[in-house]
């Protein structure tokens, strides 16, 4: 693998901050969000550059031609310090903000595996060779070998969607219908005793930082700032197991919302992706009415929230992201999820949570591949028990009510969001997106008010089965 380069820099393989990492090293990270703004960033620093050079020609004095020059000659010496540690690999050097440095990796350094095998170990993570079919992976290429990560012997899902796509009505779906088979479900109960311990929540609605195996679902332990939280890891203490990403401890692991990160640690190892999409137009309109986790003024317009930046932390986690605008947070999102091998990921878009016999076609490769069964007596999809006068509507533990339901099958065939678009607004959506990212998704570019404001055809309009 002489020759492979590694890329630091905003967005990495995965679509998310962080780097391109080599098969079978382990690159440090920049585990402070707040550093990595976003390209609106690098096109200061950019910017800042140029004004420099230029002042650097002006040799106004000849003082900023001499900083230049011992700026550049400090710079060499950390670089050659840095690097002249035995051992130490070239992709091991941290990206100062958001640089978008270079970096060759050696013979020496990548087949050391004295040094980097038990990290590649650890990660599931084989030495790619370039006959490799992981080497032209849509989720792996030439870097980690996502296929791997995702092997195991016990299957088990993780849900990941952004917020407003229907994840905890699908949480619950999935959760009353689907099982592990026996034999793989007394391994996993073992497993899941340290969760239980913590007391650790059985459904992904409640913001916790840590949820123990449930149904399908692996479990997670998110690392907290608060040192006294018995469900969270402390980062400063390393006996306590947590599900940070051991490439990218700053990823969100524990968070269903946000980009997905394949490297995150999960109880047990995640073999497969539930995952919630909805279409951009609705869903920043759903945004700008809710906006989660969102750490900015909540009175802006709609095209104001359209164009301003995004900045969001989630619960009881250390750091916060910010976003160029909230279009960004979906494209993100939706490159990450392409991350994953396409036997890994099972795609639902809102619309399909109306019609059992849609969804039970997208959700029928649990059954087929994946290694699940059905709930003993069921024989069919079905929806959960609907929320009664004694079990109330609460979408957060997974009790919802026919009413509800029904409510929202009407807001979605209605488009009544579309009319607080403008044209600009739908131009500027639509120049952030790539047509083939929506295409990928079955979606499509929507160019004019009038086929954006057009009532939805794809809800069905049959009788629901229930349980």
């Amino acid at each position: 693998m002489a020759g492979v380069h590694g890329r630091c820099g905003v967005y990495g393989r995965y679509g998310m901050g962080g780097a391109v990492f080599t098969a079978g090293t382990a690159p440090r990270l920049a585990e402070d969000d707040d550093r990595v703004l976003g390209d609106e960033f690098v096109d200061l620093l950019l910017q800042g550059g140029a004004l420099f050079r230029r002042l650097r020609l002006a040799g106004e004095h000849g003082s900023h031609r001499r900083a230049h020059v011992e700026w550049r000659r400090a710079a060499a010496a950390r670089r050659q310090n840095q690097y002249s540690k035995p051992g130490r690999s070239m992709c091991a050097q941290p990206c100062i903000g958001v640089s978008r440095c270079r970096a060759r990796v050696s013979n020496k350094h990548h087949h050391d595996s004295a040094r980097q095998g038990p990290v590649a170990m650890q990660l599931g993570v084989a030495p790619l060779r370039r006959g490799d079919a992981a080497a032209t992976d849509e989720a792996a290429g030439s870097v980690v070998n996502v296929t791997a990560l995702l092997r195991t012997s016990v299957p088990s899902l993780m849900l990941r969607g952004e917020r407003h796509t229907g994840t905890n009505f699908l949480d619950a779906i999935v959760q009353y219908n689907f099982r592990r088979a026996p034999r793989h479900q007394g391994a996993v109960a073992a497993l899941a005793a340290p969760h239980r311990a913590r007391q650790c929540y059985n459904f992904f609605g409640v913001s916790s930082p840590c949820y123990v195996p449930h149904g399908p679902f692996s479990g997670c332990v998110a690392q907290c700032a608060d040192a006294t939280l018995k469900q969270c890891a402390n980062p400063s203490d390393r006996l306590r197991i947590d599900s940070a990403s051991a490439l990218r401890p700053s990823s969100y692991c524990c968070w269903k919302h946000g980009a997905l990160d394949p490297t995150c640690r999960y109880t047990p190892r995640v073999s497969a992706y539930v995952i919630a999409v909805r279409e951009p137009y609705a869903w920043l309109a759903a945004m700008h009415r809710e906006p989660y986790e969102y750490l900015g003024s909540r009175k802006l317009s709609f095209a104001e929230f359209l164009r301003r930046p995004y900045a969001e932390k989630p619960p009881y986690y250390l750091h916060r992201t910010r976003h160029a605008d909230p279009v960004a947070i979906w494209a993100k999102c939706v490159r990450s999820y392409f991350a994953l091998p396409p036997a890994a990921r099972l795609f639902v878009q809102i619309d399909d949570l109306f019609d059992l016999v849609r969804l039970g076609s997208q959700l029928s490769p649990l059954l087929l591949r994946m290694g699940f069964v059905r709930r003993p007596g069921l024989t069919a999809l079905v929806y959960p028990p609907w929320a009664t006068g004694l079990t109330k509507y609460n979408k957060y533990w997974g009790r919802f009510d026919h009413a509800g339901f029904v409510h929202a099958k009407l807001q979605l065939s209605n488009r009544s969001w579309a009319w607080q678009y403008t044209q600009a607004d739908l131009d500027y959506i639509n120049a952030r997106i790539p047509e083939k990212l929506l295409v990928r998704l079955g979606m499509r570019l929507v160019r004019s008010l009038a086929e954006l404001r057009a009532p939805s055809a794809s809800l069905p309009t049959t009788t629901l089965a229930y349980s």
